[in-house]
């Protein structure tokens, strides 16, 4: 049986559906054949305890005796490193999902502070509350801006 690996999806594709891959246009342009003993060892008998990897030499599958500490370390062959690079790209991750959410806690605020204004029935304390939920949201527009930013962020406190 021709199986064929993918690194970008890290996925298995068994050359008897490559047809039905094409068609639908979901054949992996990485895809590689490999041997059929690497893929019964990899996929087929592969421990519960272990994790799929490439081996950064041959860009071939291959098993991790231990789970990836995190998003941040790659495997390099015979052990998990930390890589500052993904260390990097998955603390952006974090601080844009969060300044995401805080974004969105501040929209949710502000629509119907505005709504009371508009229509003329704001109170003192919905304007106070409507120009403490707007500065608070021009400061989050200005987080990426901060020095240090993703590594260290000074958030802007909520209203």
């Amino acid at each position: 049986m021709a199986v064929y690996f993918s690194k970008s999806m890290m996925a298995f594709f068994p050359d008897s559906m490559r047809a039905s891959y094409e068609k639908n246009g979901c054949w992996p342009e990485d895809a590689v054949l490999i041997e059929e003993a690497l893929y019964r060892r990899v996929a087929l008998q592969r421990p519960a305890e272990y994790t799929l990897v490439v081996n950064p030499d041959s860009g071939l599958p291959d098993l991790a005796d231990s789970p990836r500490p995190s998003q941040a370390h790659c495997w390099n062959g015979a052990a998990w490193e930390a890589s500052p690079a993904a260390e990097a790209d998955y603390q952006r991750a974090n601080v844009e999902r969060e300044l995401d959410r805080r974004r969105a806690a501040a929209d949710a605020a502000i629509t119907p502070l505005e709504d009371a204004v508009e229509l003329g029935m704001a109170t003192a304390d919905e304007l106070a509350a409507l120009k403490a939920w707007k500065r608070c949201r021009v400061l989050l527009t200005r987080v990426p801006q901060q020095a240090g930013y993703p590594m260290a962020v000074d958030w802007p406190p909520a209203p």
